[in-house]
């Protein structure tokens, strides 16, 4: 039983590992975004 919580544990671990890298790409590939959907709207209107 216990090693099926430190299992777990470890599990848990990595999903959250996961989760913190994608939402680091997300935070860095946003203003990036933004930035080409900015530049396309005022090429759009230029």
């Amino acid at each position: 039983m216990n090693h099926c919580l430190i299992r777990r544990a470890n599990a848990n671990k990595h999903y959250f590992r996961c989760l913190s890298v994608i939402h680091n790409l997300v935070i860095r590939t946003i203003p990036f975004r933004t930035l080409t959907l900015s530049t396309l709207l005022m090429a759009k209107f230029l």
